[in-house]
Parts: C-alpha cells; sequence; structure tokens
C-alpha cells in the first residue's frame, strides 16, 4: 500500500516542468508562484515524512535530485551578464536568488536522506541483486550531472560578471548573495555525480582561485569559504579528496601562483589585517 508520501514525486516532478515553461516563456511573476509552492510541497512533505515509517529513500533521492535539477537548470538558462548589468531594472533577480536558496536547501536534505539511505543498507540484509538495483545510476541521476555541468558554466559566468565591477562596494548586495549561494550550491552538488574519481580540475575551480586572488574582500572570502569546504571534507567525500590532490599537484610545480593551499592562507591573513585595521 502506497504511503501519502509517495505521491510527492509526481507532484514535484510536475512543478519542476512548470518552472521549466515559465522560465522559458521570461514569466518571472509566474516563477516566483511555482518556488514558492514548490518550497511549500517540500515543508508539508517534511512534516508528514516525519510520521511515517519505511519510508522510500531511495525515491525520495529520486525526486528530490529531479527538482534540484529543474531549478538549477532554469536558473543556469538565464544569462547572469545580462542580469546583472541591468540589476536595477530586472525583476528576474529576486526569482534566481528565491529558486538557488531553495536548491540549496534541498540538497542539504539531499545529503540527509542519502545518509539514511545508506544506513538503512548496512542495517538490512539486501540481496545482491537489490544492492545493484540501488546503486544503479538512473535518468534522473545522469540529468542531474548535465544539469551541474550547465550551472557550472552559469557560475563561470557569474564570476567573471562579478570580477568586472569597478569597485566592490558597486556590486549589489543581493548580487553578491546569489554569487555566494551559487558557489554553495555547487561545491556541494559534487558529492552526488557518479564519477566521483577525476584526473584534471573542472573549470569552475579556477573560477573559485580567481575569487581568492581577486583584490576585493568579500568575494575573496567566498572563494575561500568554497575552496575551504573542499580541503575540510575530503575524508568524507572522494571526489573532495581527489580534488585536493590536484590542486596540491597544481602547487607542486613550483609556481606561486599556483600554490593554491598557501595563496589562501596568505589572502586569509591578508583579510585579517583589513577587519583589524
Amino acid at each position: 500500500m502506497e504511503t501519502i508520501t509517495s505521491y510527492f514525486s509526481t507532484i514535484l516532478t510536475s512543478l519542476s516542468q512548470s518552472l521549466d515553461e515559465e522560465i522559458s516563456k521570461g514569466n518571472n511573476q509566474e516563477c516566483l508562484e511555482v518556488i514558492n509552492l514548490i518550497e511549500f510541497t517540500f515543508k508539508l512533505e517534511a512534516s508528514i515524512s516525519n510520521k511515517e515509517e519505511n519510508l522510500n529513500y531511495l525515491e525520495q533521492t529520486e525526486y528530490l535530485k529531479s527538482i534540484i535539477s529543474g531549478i538549477l537548470r532554469s536558473t543556469s538558462s538565464i544569462s547572469p551578464k545580462q542580469t546583472f548589468a541591468h540589476h536595477q531594472k530586472s525583476s528576474i533577480l529576486p526569482f534566481i536568488n528565491t529558486a538557488l536558496n531553495l536548491s540549496l536547501n534541498l540538497i542539504d536534505k539531499l545529503f540527509t536522506v542519502n545518509k539514511k539511505l545508506y544506513k538503512l543498507i548496512g542495517e538490512k540484509d539486501f540481496s545482491k541483486e537489490e544492492l545493484e538495483k540501488i546503486h544503479e545510476p538512473t535518468k534522473t541521476d545522469h540529468n542531474f550531472v548535465k544539469t551541474v555541468d550547465v550551472f557550472s558554466t552559469f557560475f563561470e559566468e557569474s564570476v567573471e560578471t562579478i570580477l568586472h565591477f569597478r569597485q566592490e562596494k558597486d556590486i549589489p548586495q543581493r548580487v553578491m548573495h546569489l554569487f555566494s549561494v551559487s558557489s554553495e550550491t555547487l561545491v556541494k552538488s559534487q558529492t552526488f555525480l557518479l564519477e566521483q574519481e577525476i584526473t584534471t580540475l573542472p573549470n569552475w575551480i579556477f573560477s573559485v582561485i580567481e575569487c581568492i586572488k581577486s583584490s576585493y574582500p568579500a568575494v575573496c572570502i567566498i572563494g575561500v569559504k568554497t575552496l575551504q569546504t573542499i580541503l575540510i571534507n575530503e575524508n568524507k567525500h572522494p571526489i573532495y579528496e581527489n580534488m585536493k590532490d590536484l590542486i596540491k599537484a597544481e602547487g607542486a610545480r613550483g609556481n606561486k601562483n599556483d600554490d593554491i593551499i598557501s595563496l589562501t592562507m596568505e589572502k586569509l591573513w591578508s583579510l585579517l589585517d583589513i577587519h583589524y585595521i
């Protein structure tokens, strides 16, 4: 017998599709309404889930990835250059901020659901066939990978646009918040990619490095926090450990500008000096 929560997958997938449609039509107000409905639905789902037993964590993982993909795909379809350049007249910036705040919350929820899923796998005696089915990549998994790749381009363009402001004080607070949430969303999403072993650093990492090298303190701090997420969690996620090794390899080339970890420490000290002057 199906539980009430089993219907949320259909509802949320439908809302994700509606969001895509409204984005393509440029209906910003409707986009905000859909985002609010998604947020309300997840709050309702959470209140019901807490009262139900034997939850299907695998199903929850599927629809969480699906809705996160929908949000990131929709926001990535908007050019940061166009949005930031006309931020005072643009009505789409509030939508992007709302959407990315929600996607970041859902990524945190996905962490929790994944943890519960693997705890369940460790506690129950699953057959070999059942385990293969659990670990078998789905269409949603592959779509998630493609979406994160597209979103990484959105992030790279955001960094390029922000660093073109003449002074940091010229960067609007809403734009800076969007940049911060985008950075956190991108680095956290890496742990859900199918491929956890990479041989070269992704391009978005070099955008983070440009932020760390920046003379804008707030931008630099966001870059440092992003890199810190990788370095601190290296033992928790294979891809972070892999990225750290590649970052260290960059520094081992002998060029001081390539030693990102040392550069980050130097930047932190300089930011402390600025704070206490």
